[in-house]
């Protein structure tokens, strides 16, 4: 057993987030595994299945085979990010790193018993060195999705070569099915994500612009998580209040866990909940485009609020409780937090104001977390709780873009794609976090696996009945606010001298403009090996550096995320087969400079008249 040791050792030490316990026992042997030499007498995993040993490798010559799997992989480039499901004799991963070393390679193996074959009989550091992540042991499922979403962006969704170990589907098809599927819905959010900041992105740009202005003189949302570490809350529940059409069931139950439980409550179902005769511990709002009418009762603006730099800015700034921002948003934001050593914290969402909710009281230590109102469906074609919206219209179920999923109850209910996505982001957030007990008590709407499913008047007297009541609202109001009033005067000046250093900005974005056009001539020309050309490379590389650890950058960006996934698409076009890829990318880079040029001067416009509405400098 010292090669298991040794591999055991080796994965402590450079994958320390792997959940592994050397002394775990298997509960139940699914599969007959059997070790097998090839002709050259290089050991091989293989498994019966039904009579036949379907082996990891060729029996003739294993690491030839490997060799010829790797090699038809196409187009591979430095964007490329390879993701193989199955670890099986090591040999395939090694020859891909062999062959792609600058490459980022995702290695699943979600079969416990099959990583813990090769880790008896192969060599670990022999097969794991280069750019490889790993998502294997106990916590498998939750670092394969975690591993993707780090990796996977608008960027490179084109360049994943996505793989299965070649005769790993034949001994684990049910996984392999369920694994791509976890694959595809993250490319599908990815894409969701982009169009949702293409359309938003005017009123996103002219938020945050604003919001600047709130966001220092208000609350971070550590603040949050700092509050409640002063109770014992892991035995306590939150409950997380959605604008589903099934709030409208069981919202009088609710007042019954006041004090109780935590409650947090979106803003669209505010109105519900207030009518109720309930007082939310928090609200929350992210949405650019946020309908102000939700918040004009007096009760509801001085209620506990967070947000995000990109939400309704005419909400925010008639907002009289308690505002909260995440931290690392932008990189405006975060850069400020990292001048005066404040912590960054951002939210985790599946792209809807209940992910966020969701993913705030987890943070905040809850831990029982109860859904109600979160029917990410249309139960009966209705869209939202009756007090959301006055005469709102039902769903037209004959348009294509609802389909039926499955039901809490079993049967079908219409839904669509993003609420299907945030739906899968629950249960995404479920296998990750298996310390947290979620309870749907929506009493209709879809089925979001991984819940326990009840009524709210079991859920509540299940979990909140034998609590004694805590003031929530007390308890996470801040003393402070998250900068001192000498910190606020220094941002304030360094918010004047903005307009100077969008200036200087400009010319080093001209400059850069310059460089890609030369990079593409040279690149026409195909005169690559020439020193000259060499020294463009880096001096092209280095002021892309440099203009990318610029947090100003991000006021450039808000007016331009709509051309720069133009660029990406264009760069990701095989159509063209005469432009290269280092011709794209010139034309792209180019692209890009002369846009954030014409944008320095509309933000350095809109950011002047700001200085002065915020009587930080006179007319």
């Amino acid at each position: 057993m010292s090669l298991y040791n040794d591999n055991i050792k080796f994965l402590k030490e450079n994958y320390p987030y792997v959940k592994w316990d050397e002394e775990h026992e298997l509960e139940s042997n699914v599969h007959e595994i059997c070790a097998i030499n090839d002709r050259k007498n290089n050991v091989m995993l293989g498994v019966k299945v039904d009579n036949h040993i379907w082996s990891f490798g060729s029996c003739y010559d294993a690491e030839m085979a490997a060799e010829h799997w790797v090699n038809q992989f196409e187009n591979v480039n430095y964007r490329t990010i390879f993701i193989i499901v199955g670890v099986g004799n090591g040999i395939y991963i090694r020859k891909l790193a062999e062959k792609y070393p600058e490459n980022y390679i995702i290695v699943c193996e979600p079969d416990m018993e099959l990583f813990v074959a090769y880790l008896e009989t192969q060599n670990m550091k022999r097969d794991f060195s280069g750019k490889i992540f790993l998502a294997a042991g106990e916590n498998a499922d939750a670092l394969y999705i975690e591993l993707m979403y780090q990796v996977i962006n608008y960027d490179n969704k084109k360049e994943i070569k996505y793989e299965i170990l070649p005769n790993y589907q034949n001994v684990n098809e049910q996984l392999v099915l369920l694994y791509r599927k976890k694959y595809r819905d993250c490319v599908s959010r990815v894409i969701i994500k982009r169009n949702t900041i293409v359309v938003d992105e005017q009123t996103r740009a002219e938020n945050q612009l604003r919001n600047m202005f709130y966001f220092y003189k208000k609350f971070s949302i550590g603040q949050l998580y700092d509050a409640t570490e002063k109770i014992t809350h892991q035995n306590r529940a939150a409950i997380v209040v959605a604008a589903g059409p099934s709030l409208d069931k069981n919202i009088t139950e609710l007042k019954k866990a006041q004090n109780k439980a935590f409650i947090i409550v979106v803003d669209t179902a505010l109105k519900t909940v207030i009518k109720a005769g309930v007082k939310p511990d928090l609200a929350i709002m992210i949405d650019p485009e946020k309908d102000p009418s939700l918040f004009e009762n007096e009760v509801i603006k001085n209620i506990p609020l967070c947000v995000s730099i990109y939400g309704n800015y005419r909400i925010i700034s008639k907002h009289k409780g308690e505002v909260f921002f995440p931290t690392g948003e932008s990189n405006l934001t975060e850069a400020l937090m990292k001048k005066y050593n404040k912590g960054i914290y951002t939210v985790p969402t599946g792209g809807s104001v209940a992910n966020n909710a969701f993913s705030i009281v987890g943070f905040m230590g809850f831990g029982t977390i109860i859904l109600i109102g979160q029917d990410l469906a249309y139960p009966n074609g209705q869209i939202h709780t009756a007090e959301a919206y006055d005469d709102e219209k039902g769903i037209e179920a004959s348009n294509s873009k609802y389909f039926e999923v499955e039901d809490i109850y079993g049967g079908k209910v219409y839904t669509e794609s993003n609420m299907d996505s945030y739906r899968k982001w629950y249960e995404e957030q479920i296998n990750i976090n298996p310390q947290i007990r979620v309870i749907d008590a929506t009493e209709g709407g879809a089925k979001i696996n991984g819940t326990e499913i009840m009524t709210l008047k079991e859920a509540i007297s299940l979990t909140c009945e034998n609590q004694d009541d805590i003031d929530y609202r007390s308890l996470i109001k801040p003393t402070e606010t998250m900068f001192n009033e000498e910190q606020q005067e220094e941002i304030e000046q360094y918010f004047i001298n903005i307009e100077s250093q969008l200036s200087k900005l400009k010319k080093v974005l001209k400059d850069q403009e310059i460089n890609y056009i030369q990079l593409e001539k040279m690149e026409i020309r195909n005169q690559q090996n020439e020193s000259k050309y060499k020294r463009l490379v880096e001096k092209t590389s280095k002021t892309a550096k440099k203009l990318e650890e610029n947090e100003l950058m991000d006021f450039l960006q808000l007016y331009q995320n709509i051309v720069e996934y133009r660029v990406l698409d264009n760069m990701n076009d095989d159509q063209d087969k005469t432009l290269t890829e280092s011709i794209k990318a010139a034309k792209g880079g180019k692209m890009i400079c002369q846009t954030y040029i014409e944008n320095i001067d509309t933000v350095k416009v809109k950011w002047h008249q700001l200085l002065i509405e915020n009587h930080l400098i006179e007319e």
